[in-house]
């Protein structure tokens, strides 16, 4: 079942037929990927192993039904390309990520302040270097 909600696509509906097709698409993905006379060894895996293999075949099944998909064999419920890049989470996510390149440079500001303080010719009281430590600190954090 882990699989089949990894390998759905966030933007689809929830339904139950889609699920059953999307069910069946990976099944015969994992199939494919791992046979049942092979699940042997995989049950004898440690917890950590298991982990790492299961992430592993998550991502071939994802590949094969975007694959399928491609040649127009499956792919049920994945959006296009399209849909993918017009998506308003995609606006949020360059938001995100401007944001937070400005915060890294303040940061790095910041730090190069505080490298330099001796080579500056203006003498700062313990209150004000106290007060520019706690502004980093809150950034940091912030980030």
């Amino acid at each position: 079942k882990e699989l089949v909600l990894n390998s759905a696509d966030p933007l689809a509906d929830p339904q139950a037929s889609l699920f059953t097709n999307i069910e069946k698409e990976v099944a015969a993905a994992l199939e494919s990927v791992i046979p049942r006379a092979a699940l042997g060894p995989f049950v004898s895996l440690s917890p950590s192993e298991k982990v790492t293999q299961l992430c592993e075949l998550s991502n071939l099944i994802i590949g094969i039904r975007l694959f399928n998909k491609e040649i127009g064999k499956g792919g049920t419920s994945f959006s296009s390309l399209k849909e993918l890049v017009n998506h308003p989470g995609r606006e949020l996510s360059d938001t995100i990520k401007s944001e937070s390149l400005e915060i890294v440079n303040l940061c790095d500001n910041y730090a190069l302040f505080f490298q330099h303080i001796d080579r500056i010719n203006h003498h700062y009281t313990n209150e004000e270097i106290k007060r520019l430590k706690d502004e980093l600190t809150f950034i940091r954090q912030y980030l």
